[in-house]
């Protein structure tokens, strides 16, 4: 679900002070406030803003109330770049402080900072503003029927079966180097922002280079450069989308898509109708409650967000899940465990008035605390 973007301000300010270490850093790494190369947020700040004007839900009750105001939350960089040791530093109201703390909790890693070229964990402070909107009588209303959210979603020019096709059949590059033992056409996963214009911007691909991998053992093969390099090259021409709406206003949407270098999966990227999730809450919390942190993990200190990729059958069922951004072999097997245990069938998406297939890729996010 896309949310209103109710923040006004943000900015990131080393803290005033060095704050305590968290349990997830080395004993004897000392917090940091300033060092040579300060973490960089994937984006930089304009992607933090954006992400966090996705990330941040409005209480009920504080729009009821009329409340508002700004927060100021602190956090670490750790050596690793997640995000630990929330907390607020100087609230305005308990419902404002818990939303504004559970929003910073879920950013994506950073770029962690780096002293004397080696990475240290580094404190900082963000405010947050929130502002009741003009139109707050039709939040509510829209609340109070179980519809808030965008009344449109931001749509490729000919439907989610043209970008199908755009994203696939793709000529494989030169200088390609197959990976041995393929089964399936090779593919690249490149995420982008359709902002509030239809512009496609800040497109990346997801998966780690070789070298990354290589750091983190994992077992998951890296894509060629070569065919890292053309998916983002395609991503980059393609057209501009209808951005997706909310209470009649556009508004800028995140996407992750698959960019294959043969036929594409039948797997479409959205539908008229999106799969609904059976349970109260929403899959992140449902699979948050199942998670259990790897021994080794914790032994090896190992965190960072997971990224997975799944899709809803025309059925309902939950198929093919498979990590596309790997943190490491323990992480990633209670992941896909997660996603491949007793998960509950989802009410399928449908399509022009048919059930059809999607997909969807879900960050979990291993934090030690």
């Amino acid at each position: 679900m896309y949310h209103f973007r109710w923040l006004v301000f943000v900015a990131l300010c080393s803290a005033t002070t060095v704050q305590a270490q968290t349990t997830a850093q080395p004993a004897h790494l000392p917090v940091y406030t300033y060092v040579e190369q300060m973490p960089v947020f994937p984006g930089g700040q304009a992607g933090l803003l954006e992400t966090l004007g996705q990330t941040i839900y409005y209480p009920t009750a504080a729009l009821e109330q009329g409340i508002e105001g700004q927060v100021f939350v602190q956090f670490i960089v750790g050596t690793s770049g997640s995000v630990e040791d929330v907390k607020v530093s100087k609230g305005t109201h308990p419902l404002l402080d818990a939303e504004a703390v559970r929003a910073v909790e879920k950013l994506p890693a950073f770029t962690p900072g780096r002293q004397v070229g080696k990475p240290v964990p580094v404190s900082f402070t963000l405010p947050i503003k929130f502002r009741l909107p003009p139109n707050v009588k039709e939040v509510l209303a829209a609340r109070a029927a179980g519809t808030d959210t965008k009344t449109e979603l931001a749509r490729f020019s000919g439907g989610p079966e043209a970008l199908s096709a755009y994203l696939s059949n793709l000529p494989l590059p030169t200088g390609y180097n197959a990976l041995p033992n393929a089964t399936h056409p090779p593919r690249v996963f490149v995420s982008f922002v359709v902002d509030s214009t239809g512009a496609i911007s800040k497109i990346e691909a997801v998966q780690q280079p070789a070298e990354i991998r290589r750091r983190q053992r994992s077992a998951i093969p890296a894509p060629d450069a070569a065919l890292l390099a053309a998916a983002v090259a395609h991503v980059s021409a393609m057209p501009a989308w209808e951005p997706a709406m909310l209470y009649g206003k556009h508004v800028s949407t995140q996407h992750t898509v698959p960019v294959t270098f043969g036929p594409a999966g039948p797997a479409l990227s959205y539908a008229d109708q999106l799969p609904v999730f059976p349970l109260p809450g929403d899959v992140l919390s449902f699979t948050g409650r199942r998670i259990r942190y790897p021994i080794a993990a914790l032994h090896n200190k190992t965190q960072g967000t997971v990224l997975v990729y799944y899709e809803v059958a025309e059925d309902g069922r939950l198929e093919n899940s498979e990590i596309i951004r790997s943190v490491s072999p323990e992480i990633d097997a209670e992941a896909l465990r997660v996603f491949r245990t007793d998960f509950p069938n989802y009410k399928p998406a449908r399509h022009q008035g048919k059930p059809v297939r999607v997909f969807f890729t879900v960050p979990l996010t291993f934090k030690m605390m």
